[in-house]
């Protein structure tokens, strides 16, 4: 009983022990990683103050604790490449950004914040780096990034990176597919061409019917079409002139409410993300100017809105009482003319 009381015991703290070591284990890991974390920020912090070759050792060695983090290891090995290029080791820069582009295959370089020939040895090196797409469709020629590549299937071997997949048939297309080619790696992607749309049957021509009793009558403006030149009383018209330009100012004024909001809104999201000191003083003072013209924009949008609905009824009643007054003052006399056997009658009726 009591050795069986101890193994029970012995099992327990062998347990125990497991799940400690598991966690110190996680515990080192993470601190790693947190480690490896910093030393980047500090090395692009370094690459940033053209402190080159600091940069370089502080972005190696956090390559090398990175892990299994290929995040952390990708972006260190990039900035590795970029210090290599600045220094003219143009070799070992290749290698560096090879080794960047395996590990995360959606790297970019800005083309506005970095020099050209890193951009341009950057997409040279990303040239070299393929993958393996298999694309199927249900009928027309599939298009990769915009070219044509030929009938459906089509195996691939594109660059790393992101590729963007269609196919077209006449004036019918596929939706659009994106995909994250990455390297040595197997890919597929099926694109659905939809059906095309069914040939409608033309509909026999009428003859048009012509009435003779009423043939002139037709040819007359109704009083609808003389008060408003023939055109229909939805049609633009002189008569409500100012409830139209009212309303074109108002939809004038939300559009460029709605422009400087967005604008606003990426000068806001540069506030927030930017690195470089020098700017966070004209982003603040730019954030704050077009919020206030924002905020000016909507308010005569409103007001230029409530406008042109008081305008629309009130000119509608002015043209509505013109027409009144047109149709009390019209002639309605007739005069006819009845010829019989006791001879004519005139009839006069005012």
């Amino acid at each position: 009983m009591s050795g069986r009381t101890s193994s029970h015991a012995l099992a327990r703290v062998a347990s125990f022990a497991l799940v400690l070591l598991a966690l110190v284990a996680a515990a080192g890991v993470a601190r790693a990683a947190s480690r490896a974390e910093r030393l980047l920020a500090r090395g692009i912090k370094q690459y940033r103050a053209a402190r080159f070759r600091r940069s370089l050792r502080t972005c190696r060695q956090a390559e090398r604790r990175a892990g299994d983090d290929t995040a952390v290891k990708a972006k260190a090995a990039l900035y590795v490449g970029l210090n290599y290029g600045v220094l003219g080791k143009a070799a070992k820069a290749k290698r560096a950004f090879e080794r960047a582009l395996k590990l995360d295959a959606s790297l970019e370089l800005d083309r506005e914040r970095f020099k050209p020939s890193d951009v341009r040895r950057l997409a040279r090196v990303r040239q070299g780096l393929l993958g393996k797409v298999v694309v199927s469709a249900n009928g027309g020629d599939i298009y990769v990034d915009g070219a044509r590549r030929g009938a459906s299937p089509q195996t691939l071997s594109l660059p790393v990176g992101r590729h963007v997949f269609e196919t077209r048939q006449g004036s019918r297309r596929s939706g659009k597919r994106e995909l994250l080619v990455r390297y040595d790696a197997n890919h597929s992607v099926s694109l659905v061409l939809p059906a095309a749309p069914k040939p409608q049957k033309p509909l026999p021509a009428a003859t048009p019917k012509v009435d003779q009793d009423n043939a002139a009558l037709s040819n007359t403006p109704s009083r609808d079409d003389a008060d408003t030149g023939g055109a229909s009383p939805w049609s633009f018209s002189h008569k409500r002139l100012w409830t139209w330009i009212t309303g074109g100012l108002a939809v004038a004024s939300a559009g460029a409410a709605i422009g400087v909001g967005v604008s606003a809104k990426a000068d806001e999201d540069e506030y927030l993300n930017t690195q470089d000191p020098s700017r966070l003083q004209p982003l603040r003072d730019a954030v704050k100017t077009k919020t206030t013209v924002t905020n000016v924009l909507v308010g005569v949008a409103g007001g230029l809105a409530i406008t042109s609905l008081l305008l629309y009824y009130f000119e509608g009643r002015s043209a509505a009482r013109k027409g009144a007054k047109r149709d009390g003052d019209r002639d309605d006399t007739s005069v006819s003319v009845d010829i019989g056997p006791g001879g004519a009658t005139l009839h006069v009726k005012f």
